[in-house]
């Protein structure tokens, strides 16, 4: 049995017994009057049974009364109502009303005293005492109004404040003068009713849990707005937090300076506390998209062109042209040579949600995706797709097609706008016939790869690895590779 429950049990079987006695005072007293007479003991007896013992027990009875409401109304019942925790001014006053009633009941049946005039003589205390207390009546009054309407509950975020001396906090407690809220950082604050009640204040939780967080970027004038969409919302789609919200994020510009154009990134976020988590995570992928792409943050220098000769000043950017450089693919070849294939490739701008290729389609070319971001879908074995991988700046897909011609092995969709290279076969053959060595790098790499999918199939499809069996790996590998090349 709940604890809560039984801390009831004995209170309670200990007023049934003082009820019995209470209905049992005739016989009792008959007892005593046969037995003791008028005697001293009788006298006491008469006293307890006849006039304390029913005022005892109607207060007793009265504790237990606001025990009971306390646990099946206001712990149970109101909050299955209301979805919240029952705030602790609510109680308060309820036992409080509960308790003066008892006592003027009390008064009037048991002691017959005329409440009346104890209300009139108590009136002019009450009206002293309110002026010297007018602040915390004041407190008091703006918290049973903040209970009432309830902008805000126990459990919600709140920021109390404005600029500097804001307060972003947990509510912990509503009291009867103050909210007791908890920081991020644990740090217990107390306000005063009066101070949210006259100043504004957010709440991040009620009456929906989803609410925008933004930050402001500063990038050059040079930088398209089809650019900035791509790099800001793919940094956005790359959290894992977010992947469940249905809002999308938004894009606006603050202001022109004269070093550039200030962005406003706006993101929807479900739970407060994890915003700067995830703000810090998104604005890590814009960096790194941003400097793959060539994009460096405007810091406000100029420098002089020397064509310019006007004089004006003119923000330098510097594009990243040399791709190639950097995949895995092409490290046994010069920088001449990554330079000629990155010139080379096509580039292609992809919509958003339009397929660039299925599973199980031809192909003979390799994608790198420069700025924007891709989903990767696997079919299982009911012919579903199943996201399974995102491909986002400096990833490349397809080398399989590629290099062997083998069919595409799943489905890329563009999750926003991107922007890809696309190496084809006829770029890459000289050189694999040039660098013996490129080749057999290449051939070791894909064999990696293919083995770290095949895995994955596994588990997907929960098929047994003999259903994925590579035999000698290498050799399949150089096979397909030469035969596709005519090497």
């Amino acid at each position: 049995m709940n604890k809560k429950y039984f801390d009831l049990i004995i209170p309670t079987l200990f007023l049934g017994i003082l009820l019995m006695l209470i209905f049992q005072t005739a016989f009792i007293l008959d007892w005593l009057d046969n037995n003791l007479g008028e005697s001293l003991f009788k006298r006491i007896i008469d006293k307890v049974f006849v006039n304390q013992l029913p005022v005892f027990s109607w207060l007793y009875g009265t504790y237990l009364f606001i025990r009971y409401s306390e646990l099946f109304i206001w712990n149970i019942y109101f909050p299955q109502k209301t979805e919240t925790v029952t705030p602790k001014i609510i109680i308060d006053i309820y036992n409080i009303i509960v308790g003066i009633i008892s006592i003027g009941i009390a008064l009037s049946f048991f002691f017959n005293k005329d409440i009346t005039a104890l209300l009139t003589a108590s009136s002019v205390f009450v009206g002293v005492l309110a002026f010297s207390l007018r602040s915390m009546i004041a407190d008091f009054f703006y918290g049973l109004a903040i209970t009432l309407e309830q902008p805000y509950r126990v459990g919600d975020w709140i920021e109390v404040g404005i600029g500097n001396n804001a307060r972003v906090g947990k509510v912990q407690q509503i009291a009867w003068r103050s909210t007791l809220i908890i920081t991020k950082q644990n740090i217990h604050v107390t306000v005063p009713h009066s101070v949210i009640a006259k100043r504004n204040f957010n709440n991040y939780t009620y009456p929906d849990d989803l609410w925008c967080s933004s930050f402001n970027i500063t990038l050059a004038h040079e930088v398209t707005l089809q650019e900035v969409e791509r790099v800001f919302f793919s940094a956005i789609k790359q959290v894992k937090e977010l992947a469940d919200i249905a809002k999308e994020p938004s894009l606006s510009i603050v202001q022109f300076l004269p070093q550039g154009i200030e962005w406003r990134v706006s993101f929807w976020v479900r739970d407060y506390p994890m915003e700067s988590s995830i703000r810090l995570k998104i604005q890590r992928n814009i960096l790194r998209d941003l400097n793959y792409c060539g994009i460096a943050l405007s810091a406000g220098r100029l420098e002089i062109l020397p064509e310019n000769i006007s004089g004006q000043f003119a923000p330098q950017i510097n594009r990243r042209s040399n791709w190639a450089r950097n995949l895995d693919l092409f490290d046994c070849l010069t920088e001449q040579e990554t330079e000629y294939i990155s010139g080379q490739a096509i580039k292609r701008i992809l919509p958003k949600g339009k397929v660039l290729f299925e599973q199980g389609s031809k192909g003979s070319s390799l994608f790198l995706v420069y700025q924007g971001l891709l989903d990767v879908f696997v079919k299982d074995k009911a012919g579903v797709n199943e996201k399974v991988n995102q491909l986002c700046p400096g990833s490349f897909f397809g080398e399989m097609s590629l290099l062997t011609g083998e069919p595409r092995n799943a489905t890329v969709i563009p999750a926003v706008e991107s922007v890809v290279y696309e190496v084809n076969k006829a770029m890459i053959e000289p050189y694999l016939r040039e660098h013996p060595l490129l080749l057999e790098h290449i051939e070791k790499l894909l064999v990696e790869r293919k083995l770290q999918t095949s895995d994955f199939l596994i588990h997907l499809n929960k098929q047994d690895e003999n259903e994925v069996f590579l035999k000698s790996p290498l050799a399949e590998m150089q096979e397909k590779i030469r035969r596709f090349f005519n090497l």
